[in-house]
């Protein structure tokens, strides 16, 4: 059991570290905001706790700093684009991403241009992440089972309704803006601990595909389904290798892309909903063969 956990120990702390990733998109879009900004927040949590790091500023000090300029910003940005729905605002939050790589890649020596941070001297171990993970996750199990979350649906489902209940659909988009920018920039911060490198690419375009699919395919209505995701996403690429199939990293993409294409068209609330749905279905056979 030690020697199989330590085989896979980093498989396990990437699926964490992406699982905040995955996070800070669910929340949103559970909210009904179509947003895309946690992205842009990983990137500026690795940055902020890299540029800290290498100067020397305390660990946990850094990842407090690198969570509360993420939530400055998030909440400026929600500000900017409270009018904006749908589409039109999953755009605008991508071309935020966009300023924000731009804005590392034209940050000179602070932070390091093209070439990215690298030297951070800031281990974290399984424990750590497991236990930081953890925290997240009850939170959100929370909010999901109480009043916040319960008019997060009716915001997300009918935002008249939700007004005229007096549900002030304002504050609640500005609040998901600002909590999925702090997991965001949680789960960057711990990926350049992991790592010991920040990078440019943290703000690129694959990261918003990556995140999105995770949420996807795991399914948006429950952490549950962004932390099935994440870990699916990521143990594909290592399962379908282990069949040692000659030539399959050369197809790899179109089999990504065919078991994301299915999943999107059979299980349209992810696989969680799937499980879920396969559950209901199950128990009420049960429920007819116990009537007599």
């Amino acid at each position: 059991m030690l020697h199989f956990l330590a085989s896979w120990e980093v498989f396990f702390q990437t699926v964490l570290v992406n699982a905040l990733l995955a996070f800070s998109v669910q929340i949103a879009l559970r909210a009904g905001v179509f947003s895309l900004a946690g992205v842009g927040c990983w990137a500026i949590g690795a940055y902020t706790l890299s540029i800290l790091n290498l100067r020397g500023v305390n660990t946990l000090v850094a990842i407090v700093a690198a969570v509360a300029i993420a939530c400055v910003v998030s909440y400026l940005l929600s500000l900017v684009l409270v009018r904006l729905r749908g589409l039109y605002l999953g755009m605008a939050t991508v071309a935020f991403n966009q300023m924000v790589g731009v804005a590392i890649i034209n940050g000179g020596e602070l932070t390091g241009g093209e070439m990215g941070l690298y030297g951070v001297n800031a281990p974290v171990t399984t424990l750590q992440l497991v236990i930081v993970v953890g925290v997240v996750c009850l939170m959100l199990w929370a909010m999901e089972r109480g009043v916040l979350g319960r008019a997060y649906n009716i915001v997300r489902d009918d935002e008249s309704l939700a007004e005229s209940l007096a549900i002030d659909t304002g504050s609640l988009r500005r609040f998901a803006f600002v909590l999925s920018g702090a997991i965001g920039a949680l789960g960057g911060a711990l990926n350049a601990m992991l790592l010991g490198i920040a990078s440019p690419t943290d703000a690129d375009f694959p990261v918003i595909v990556i995140a999105l699919t995770m949420v996807i395919v795991g399914g948006f209505h429950s952490w549950r389904g962004a932390l099935i995701g994440a870990a699916l996403i990521l143990w594909l690429p290592i399962g379908i290798q282990s069949f040692g199939i000659r030539g399959m990293h050369e197809w790899w993409s179109v089999v990504y892309g065919a078991l994301i294409l299915g999943i999107a068209v059979y299980f349209p609330k992810g696989l969680l909903g799937g499980l879920q749905k396969l559950r209901s279905l199950v128990d009420r056979r049960a429920v007819r063969e116990a009537t007599p």
